[in-house]
């Protein structure tokens, strides 16, 4: 049974499932419908934040491969990204995995695996579909460089 007619099931028949067993049950229909469009469009760019906030990781897959595994800091380097793609896309993708490539579902697992981690995720056909998508791009980097934990607020626990 597919996961969509699973969870069909599950919330229309009323099943009695306790609240921790609905929010498990809805965050594997949540991942499994990020990992079908995922899979079904190949092309995907995953912006991440580093431990030290000096930058994000950017990692960009064509075709269902690793291609560009890159610190980024400002703005000019989403815009030599999404250059990177055009050029990738017009010259074909296809090339030969080396030894060192990594899997797109190693960044797929470890960017899936910890959700506490705030970051975008954003699949693409095109290039212009990127810098349709640069101001965004730009806002969730500067996002992930500056945010830092929240002050305290007195009275709240």
């Amino acid at each position: 049974m597919p996961a969509s007619s699973f969870w069909t099931a599950v919330t229309s028949h009323g099943l009695r499932l306790s609240p921790e067993e609905r929010a498990v049950l809805s965050a594997l229909h949540r991942r499994y419908r990020q990992l079908s469009w995922i899979l079904a469009r190949k092309h995907f760019l995953a912006l991440l934040p580093t431990d030290t906030r000096e930058g994000a990781q950017l990692y960009l897959v064509l075709g269902g491969r690793l291609v560009l595994d890159a610190r980024v800091t400002a703005a000019a380097d989403l815009v030599a990204a999404v250059a990177f793609v055009a050029e990738r896309l017009a010259n074909g993708h296809d090339a030969t995995l080396e030894r060192g490539d990594v899997a797109a579902s190693t960044v797929l697992v470890a960017w899936l695996r910890d959700r506490r981690q705030e970051g975008l995720l954003l699949p693409f056909d095109t290039a212009e579909d990127l810098v349709g998508r640069l101001d965004e791009l730009a806002v969730t980097l500067d996002d992930l460089c500056h945010c830092g934990s929240l002050p305290r607020i007195d009275g709240l626990v």
